[in-house]
């Protein structure tokens, strides 16, 4: 048996169609809500990570300068610490001095390379990375203008003796 139902067939496709439309519009209205939540969600969590990072940094700054502090306390008080170890001069006790073994006297404290966390931004990155804490810049900065000096003086003495050496 063939039903010849062309008109209700056609309403049905046409009612068909609208739902599709419908669902479409639905499912691109539902793709655009998704994508404002992510957007916001990244934004809050940027803002979070820049808090943070902020934080942090702020963090290694107080801890840095904690650490030259410690430093600067522990030089002073190496020095005496040292004194402390140093046996008395053998000639003042009239002891052979050949006899007399001086030994190095111990730090209190001994640094290797120190590093201290730090968070940079570049656009929508962070980096974690860590930053050199140079405890000893302004002692090496001294000792190079030290170092420097005595180079000249070398250089100039040694103008001076060919100098003299060509009369």
């Amino acid at each position: 048996m063939v039903f010849t139902t062309d008109k209700v067939g056609s309403n049905e496709l046409t009612k068909i169609q609208e739902d599709v439309t419908k669902l479409e519009g639905y499912l691109t209205q539902l793709n655009k809500q998704k994508q404002a939540e992510q957007e916001d969600l990244v934004t809050k969590g940027m803002k979070k990570l820049e808090i943070l990072a902020g934080q942090i940094n702020t963090i290694t700054t107080q801890l840095e300068n904690e650490i030259f502090n410690f430093a600067q306390i522990a030089k002073e008080i190496n020095i005496v610490y040292q004194a402390i170890q140093q046996p008395p001069d053998p000639k003042v006790l009239g002891l052979d001095e050949s006899r007399c073994h001086r030994l190095r006297p111990l730090n209190i404290w001994e640094v290797y390379y120190l590093k201290v966390p730090k968070i940079m931004r570049r656009g929508y990155r962070f980096f974690l990375t860590s930053k050199v804490v140079g405890l000893f810049a302004a002692d090496g900065q001294e000792a190079t203008q030290i170092k420097a000096k005595e180079s000249q003086n070398r250089r100039e003495a040694l103008e001076r003796w060919l100098v003299e050496r060509r009369k």
